[in-house]
């Protein structure tokens, strides 16, 4: 039985090789169409790549790094399946994934960039305000400081804010916000923390009930001149030594105190001048003394040891510590800023004149006001006005 005629066969391959060709069309022919063969526009990843970059000098780094490091990661996946599949065979390749990645990847990366630009523009916004705030607390805590000066942490405080602040202007005007907002709140935080640790140390100064005693001291010394002839008066807040005789001011000299004046003297080795009521109980000269001719006193007195004392009891001081002793008043002064271990230094003019007025027994009161407006009460009046 033949099942094809002659004529039939070649109409059999036609059809065969019609419905091949159709079902190898129907597969191979729409991504030519549809725009699957087609790579992505931005094969290099170029344009997010400048998306990133954007992103990062508006501080993307430093807002959001994980977000960054993550966008990073999709153009990578992006990039590696465009690699993919431009190794494969020109009828295998399908873009659609890759089209995908790297549309996410721009997406990311395009919403990272307006994040970080907001938070920059926020930043220096804030950065700004808070610069300003430090401008305006500055001169007072410049002239806290100027008073309180002999502290340490005080110093460094002040140096901090102005460092910082300097730094903020800096960075804001290279546009690194995020930075200079960092440095704009450590400048405020120096300079506001410089401003209390001045306050606390100067408000003694003005404390009402120190001020009444300071004062008592003054008026007894003026009342002992009269009667014994001649009195001293040391005025820490001024810097100055008074000498009285029959109660009025014979001669006034400005003298150099101990580094830590600022303080009653509490212990040795702490560097400040003692306030209190003294005797001189010897005078020293012809080398007896390292600083030339010198008056010494007769600290430590009972009121100082019972200071001392209680100041051990409340552990306000070491166990270990000694009261100290050896204050005098004596010459090589005249530095213009304090720097003995707790004596009071006029110049050698001033101090031989002094030497040869005052003597053995003569009262020596040092205070740390008289009550008017010195350097530190007026500094501190001056501060409660701007502030």
């Amino acid at each position: 039985m033949v099942l094809f005629s002659a004529r039939a066969i070649p109409r059999t391959v036609v059809l065969a090789v019609l419905a091949v060709a159709t079902a190898w069309a129907s597969d191979a022919l729409p991504p030519f169409f549809d725009g699957r063969m087609t790579p992505p526009r931005d094969v290099g990843g170029h344009g997010v790549r400048d998306l990133l970059s954007r992103a990062d000098r508006a501080g993307a780094m430093e807002y959001a790094k994980p977000r960054r490091l993550l966008c990073d990661a999709d153009l990578a996946a992006a990039l590696r399946e465009i690699q993919y599949q431009q190794a494969l065979r020109w009828f295998q390749k399908d873009y659609t994934r890759a089209q995908g990645l790297m549309e996410l990847a721009a997406d990311q990366a395009l919403k990272l960039l307006l994040d970080a630009r907001a938070r920059s523009e926020a930043d220096a916004a804030q950065a700004r305000t808070l610069v300003t705030q430090v401008e305006e607390q500055l001169e007072e805590a410049r002239a806290l400081a100027r008073q309180a000066s002999t502290d340490a942490y005080v110093r460094q405080r002040m140096a901090t804010a102005e460092i910082r602040l300097r730094d903020a202007r800096q960075l804001l005007a290279r546009g690194r916000n995020s930075s200079a907002l960092a440095s704009a709140r450590e400048s405020l935080k120096a300079v506001e923390t410089s401003r209390q640790k001045s306050r606390s140390l100067l408000s003694r100064f003005e404390d009402p009930q120190l001020v009444a005693k300071w004062q008592a001291w003054i008026r007894e010394a003026v009342a002992e001149s009269r009667r014994s002839g001649s009195a001293i008066v040391v005025i820490k807040e001024r810097h100055r030594l008074d000498l009285y005789r029959n109660g009025s001011v014979v001669r006034s000299m400005a003298v150099d105190l101990g580094a830590y004046s600022l303080r009653q003297k509490m212990y040795a080795g702490d560097r400040t001048t003692p306030e209190g009521r003294y005797r001189i109980t010897r005078k020293k000269s012809n080398g007896s003394s390292k600083y030339g001719q010198a008056l010494l006193l007769n600290y430590p007195n009972d009121d100082d040891r019972r200071r001392f004392q209680e100041a051990k009891a409340r552990r306000e001081i070491s166990a270990r510590s000694g009261i100290g002793g050896l204050i005098e008043i004596h010459g090589q002064g005249g530095l213009g800023y304090d720097w003995t271990d707790g004596c009071i230094a006029p110049d050698d003019r001033d101090m031989g004149w002094l030497y040869n007025q005052a003597g053995v027994g003569t009262l020596v009161v040092i205070v740390g006001s008289d009550g008017s407006d010195g350097p530190i009460r007026a500094t501190l009046k001056q501060a409660r006005k701007t502030s």
